[in-house]
């Protein structure tokens, strides 16, 4: 499938098919515009098979343009692994049907593509009509605890980027029962960006000097920590070096969103990144409340920095060609080497 088009067409994010395979592969509908692309016999490329008749079913699913013919876009993969921010790859198949097999829950579905950590909208089962909020919860939040054995640190799923809808909830899902996922993404992105916004709102009231920060700091990285690890936990030891993962990062973070006052200003989702110890730390959150001027340097104006540094080349010169017609080129450049 190709992008190929007319000029006049604005549509670069739709492949089309070229009409030579066009008799050699199908769309199955998938339900809410969603179709997977299966290979029929006679495609060139098709050197095996997944089913009886002998085409493939790709698992690749797109869905359609509402106006041009043979325009698809390409949704997701039907086994749908999720890519976090940090490139971290997240299966959450075994995940959901853990919870599925709740007789609590009927539906749940984890989402987080591009985002720093997952987040799971639970729909659940109509034996919990009439329950209370506080109720449903106290039912759910073990489910979810357990479920979260199963996946590795970086993927598992912290209870403030759960959202619980009503059980009479409408979502897509096929003729069988199974939910569609892509259009279950479109269907719900309004409510799956607003459990992002609540996350990272910053609303602590505490306002701590500097020094009440670092103490602070302290408290909450014993509670993260393991035992071995906190003997190791100094006001200047790198978090990361004493076993810190992306997953504790991001919880630190919320934390210190909820509780510390940075003046109404939002907590960047890198900060622990940024300033990974507990003095870059404190004195960050500091000057974020105080506006004071930032004694610590970025990870990203690090990089930029080296970049800046290390960046510095001679021009091309080129040298005309030879009377054989072969061309001799000179590339010559500098490298400046500094000690760090």
């Amino acid at each position: 499938m190709t992008s190929a088009r007319d000029l006049r067409d604005k549509a670069w994010d739709y492949v089309r098919l070229p009409p030579a395979f066009k008799n050699f592969v199908k769309f199955e509908p998938k339900g809410a515009d969603v179709y997977e692309l299966v290979a029929l016999n006679g495609l060139p490329s098709k050197v095996a098979s997944n089913r009886d008749d002998g085409s493939y079913a790709t698992k690749d699913l797109f869905t359609p343009h509402p106006t041009i013919p043979d325009a698809w876009k390409y949704l997701a993969r039907a086994d749908d692994t999720i890519v976090l921010m940090n490139g971290e790859k997240v299966t959450p198949i075994a995940f959901e049907q853990s919870l599925r097999d709740s007789k609590y829950i009927s539906e749940a579905v984890v989402f987080g593509s591009g985002k720093t950590r997952i987040g799971m909208i639970i729909i659940p089962s109509p034996t919990t009509d009439g329950m209370s909020g506080n109720e449903l919860e106290g039912l759910l939040i073990p489910v979810v605890s357990k479920a979260n054995e199963l996946m590795p640190a970086y993927a598992q799923l912290s209870l403030d980027m759960v959202r619980i809808l009503p059980d009479d909830t409408e979502y897509p899902r096929t003729d069988k029962g199974t939910v569609i996922r892509p259009a279950f993404y479109r269907t719900f992105a309004t409510q799956i960006e607003s459990i992002y916004s609540d996350a990272e709102v910053s609303t602590g009231e505490l306002r701590l000097t500097e020094d009440e920060l670092r103490e602070y700091l302290r408290n909450e990285m014993r509670k993260m920590l393991p035992p071995t690890a906190v003997s190791l936990l100094e006001d200047t030891t790198d978090f990361f070096s004493i076993g810190v993962d992306s997953l504790q990062a991001i919880q630190l973070q919320s934390v210190l969103g909820k509780k510390i006052d940075t003046g109404g200003k939002k907590l960047a989702s890198n900060i622990i990144f940024d300033f990974p110890s507990i003095n870059l730390l404190a004195n960050e959150l500091h000057r974020l409340r105080t506006g004071g001027a930032s004694h610590a340097c970025s990870t990203t104006s690090q990089m930029e920095e080296l970049i800046r540094r290390y960046s510095s080349f001679d021009k091309h010169v080129p040298v005309e060609c030879t009377k054989n017609g072969q061309c001799i080129v000179s590339c010559i450049f500098s490298l400046s080497v500094e000690t760090f």
